[in-house]
């Protein structure tokens, strides 16, 4: 998770730890609930990328 960068971060910890919706992710940081869907789905690809490196 630290190698996120800081946006994706926020949405991931909101979505996953704070279980918000998208909706309520986008009235909380000020996006929409598409670009929180698109930094969501960006960060797991991101972490499923570097886990695969890490255990590879």
């Amino acid at each position: 998770m630290q190698q996120l960068p800081l946006a994706q971060k926020a949405v991931v910890e909101l979505k996953f730890f704070g279980q918000f919706t998208f909706d309520e992710i986008a009235e909380q940081t000020g996006i929409s609930a598409n670009t929180a869907k698109s930094r969501l789905y960006g960060a797991l690809e991101k972490l499923k990328t570097l886990m695969e490196v890490d255990y590879a």
